[in-house]
């Protein structure tokens, strides 16, 4: 599921739904958008990843491996994405 789909539920409503019924899961996002906006979002939320669909051939099965392994995955050639104040804490 995308970042911004514009049906009943999107991307990153999911992931904040997911979440919220099952903390242990591990949201790895694949979207079309590439905003820094987007990306914090889903951070914010809980996914542990962020994967641009343009990218996801060559990145896609790094991502998988990491996220495996307990780790975060952005794209290595984005700069460093910082948490905003007003996303923090949003999946209450």
């Amino acid at each position: 599921m995308g970042a911004r789909q514009t049906l009943t539920l999107n991307g990153l409503e999911a992931t904040r739904q997911i979440l919220k019924s099952t903390a242990s899961t591990k949201i790895l996002m694949l979207s079309a958008h590439n905003e820094d906006e987007y990306i914090e979002y889903a951070l914010a939320l809980g996914a542990v990843g962020y994967v641009i669909k343009q990218s996801a051939t060559h990145l896609l099965p790094m991502a998988i491996r990491a996220v495996h392994q307990g780790k975060t995955f952005l794209n290595p050639d984005d700069p460093p994405i910082r948490i905003h104040e007003s996303h923090q804490n949003i999946i209450g």
